[in-house]
């Protein structure tokens, strides 16, 4: 167990003691005596302005999507529930977003889970 721990720490000395070795060994380079461009000269020109639109156009895509889904999670819906063997309809008021597959929850507060003979129809309010 020890030998797990030391072992790493020694080999992370090792390449440390090298890299230090080697950036002893290398000439200073010359640094070019122009300023650099900062970040906001970057953005000017046509294709900063083009990446700025596209990325506003995006996230507004976005936030209209989100909106839409949450508009429509909270709508009331009918949920109608056949069984096949029987003939017999049933009729429930529940949102949409509390549908999952063969089971729902309704407005009420009830848990339903379909059984395997009976279908289940979806009607807007």
């Amino acid at each position: 167990m020890f030998l797990k721990v030391i072992l790493p720490l020694l080999l992370m000395l090792a390449v440390y003691m090298i890299g230090r070795l080697h950036a002893s060994r290398r000439m200073p380079l010359e640094i070019p005596s122009y300023p650099m461009p900062s970040a906001r000269m970057t953005w000017h020109g046509k294709m900063g302005k083009a990446a700025l639109i596209l990325l506003i156009a995006a996230a507004l895509s976005m936030l209209s999507m989100l909106y839409s889904h949450w508009r429509s999670s909270g709508q009331v819906v009918e949920v109608q529930v056949f069984n096949v063997d029987t003939g017999k309809q049933t009729v429930y008021e529940a949102f949409k977003a509390d549908i999952h597959g063969r089971s729902f929850s309704t407005r009420d507060g009830r848990s339903i889970t379909l059984a395997d003979v009976e279908r289940l129809e979806v009607v807007p309010k």
